[in-house]
């Protein structure tokens, strides 16, 4: 199934003359925004609102989109839940980062179903905002080394690499080639939507080839190794000790929470600090060399 049969377009002119199609929902997914240019090299995929509570990147970087002088690269934004981000939640039946390679009646997979039909580009940016400031990445094991040079060059601090056992393959990233997920900030947050777009242009400019000239000088990324996620098995609601935070060492011995206690060394990422029995904790990474 290609892009005509499941949507329609409408164009917009735009101030500096260039033109925008709206791609609007006839099925499933709800807006996509192109920009087309006479003689396409690349293509660059960004998709926003996987998580519904995360959507509001999508208008701002649809503004930003529209004011940008794109010669060499085709630019394809993508709300992917809007019925999840107009209630304001995270999903409606699943969550849709853990639906893809994954069959059932739910809204979320079917949105899966319809995004891996559509979507097929030289880069594809999935962008996520969260209850924190950091700024990392997150890209499958078997795609690590195809966005090595990408990674470097748009300052993104941690590198979380995830094996194929931690989401058996059910994450955007695992199911796309040259796909990697961004957490650029806070819920809702001007630096978040500033972090954003300056991953946007630098993704450009990189499909471009063109000269990065640094903004901000950064340590060369951190490649962090997913070992297993630390769940709570206990019956009860558990509390997180507030020195384990996200990209904390974590020693053998050291207290994590009340009777629970880390069996060996790690570094800590995807820090919850109150979680349910049977919710993931914290998944456990080491430092490697790519």
């Amino acid at each position: 199934m290609g892009v005509s049969d499941s949507f329609y377009f409408k164009k917009i002119k735009l101030k500096n003359n260039q033109k925008l199609k709206i791609c609007l929902e006839v099925r499933k997914l709800q807006h996509i925004v192109k920009t087309p240019i006479k003689k396409t090299r690349k293509k660059l995929y960004i998709i926003t609102g996987i998580h519904g509570n995360e959507a509001y990147l999508f208008e701002h970087l649809k503004r930003y989109l529209e004011e940008l002088q794109l010669n060499e690269v085709e630019v394809n934004l993508i709300l992917a839940n809007e019925l999840a981000a107009k209630r304001n939640v995270r999903f409606i039946d699943q969550d849709l980062n853990r639906s893809f390679n994954f069959e059932n009646d739910s809204h979320e997979c079917k949105l899966a179903l319809e995004l891996i039909n559509i979507i097929e580009g030289d880069l594809i940016l999935d962008l996520h905002t969260h209850t924190n400031k950091e700024h990392f990445c997150l890209v499958s094991e078997s795609n690590v080394h195809n966005l090595t040079s990408l990674i470097n060059k748009i300052a993104i601090k941690y590198c979380i690499i995830i094996p194929p056992e931690l989401t058996n393959k059910t994450s955007l990233i695992e199911n796309f080639n040259h796909a990697i997920s961004i957490e650029v900030g806070e819920h809702n947050s001007i630096e978040g939507i500033s972090f954003a777009k300056n991953i946007v242009k630098r993704s450009i400019s990189f499909l471009e080839k063109s000269i990065l000239i640094p903004e901000i000088v950064m340590p060369r990324t951190k490649f962090l190794l997913g070992k297993d996620f630390l769940l709570n098995n206990s019956k009860a609601k558990m509390v997180v000790n507030k020195n384990i935070i996200n990209f904390s060492k974590v020693i053998k011995d050291q207290e994590i929470s009340q009777d629970l206690i880390a069996s060996d060394d790690f570094i800590a990422v995807l820090v919850s600090k109150e979680i349910n029995p049977g919710k993931k904790i914290l998944l456990k990474c080491k430092e490697i060399k790519i």
